[in-house]
């Protein structure tokens, strides 16, 4: 679940997912892959942690970025943040919910939608987004109502944007719902089960995915893997 500074709750913030972009992508992706792991709460250290690498990603010519993912949640603004950068990519991104046993809750459901690609490892775990106060603890009902209304409004925003399935996401906001590695795939709000990163390229290579520019081809056979 979220833990959330209220003030920054603005639906209008959703709309800017659609303006935020960067230079063109090349029509086929190629050369090292970047793996970011981010095994912590989503703040603003990570917002900027993950933003400097895709920056640094797009500059040295990446075929892919891998967000190796396992979060308990953190907080909407730097969620926002992140998300932006994701979609403004001109590097595709993924996001990888590994390793066995990891979860990809709260906020890093939201991360986990905007990604051009997102995989599971076994045994792991994506949803349960509703939100909650800073320390964890239920809102007064008027202050929740509004809060999950917002978040609901950005996630069914992602969704749209990604063309994955609305209600599925929307759920994860409204009711909490959390999926296992299956039942994502099976709803959606994952494209593939993979068991580790070698798995995970090969059954990349030759996928189309989206970037902010278009389409592109990722080309992911001997690829060189920079940790970032």
């Amino acid at each position: 679940r979220f833990w959330l500074p209220f003030a920054a709750f603005a639906l209008g913030e959703a709309l800017l997912l659609a303006s935020s972009a960067r230079p063109a992508a090349a029509q086929s992706s190629s050369g090292h892959v970047v793996v970011i792991e981010l095994t912590r709460a989503i703040d603003r250290v990570t917002a900027r942690f993950i933003a400097k690498h895709i920056h640094r990603a797009e500059e040295e010519g990446a075929g892919l970025v891998i967000i190796r993912l396992d979060t308990p949640g953190g907080t909407l603004e730097s969620t926002r943040a992140i998300v932006r950068e994701v979609f403004a990519s001109s590097v595709p991104v993924a996001v990888y919910v590994a390793p066995a046993g990891a979860q990809a809750a709260s906020a890093g459901t939201f991360i986990a939608a905007a990604a051009a690609v997102v995989a599971m490892a076994p045994a792991t775990n994506i949803g349960a987004a509703s939100v909650v106060g800073m320390q964890g603890e239920d809102l007064p009902e008027t202050l929740r109502k509004k809060a999950n209304e917002d978040a609901a409004a950005f996630i069914r925003s992602i969704a749209e944007r990604r063309g994955r399935p609305v209600e599925p996401l929307d759920a994860t906001v409204r009711n909490a719902v959390a999926y296992s590695a299956d039942e994502a795939v099976k709803n959606g709000l994952a494209d593939l089960i993979a068991t580790d990163t070698g798995d995970l390229l090969r059954k990349l290579d030759g996928r189309i995915v989206q970037v902010s520019s278009g389409e592109v081809t990722l080309r992911l056979t001997d690829v060189e893997l920079r940790l970032a």
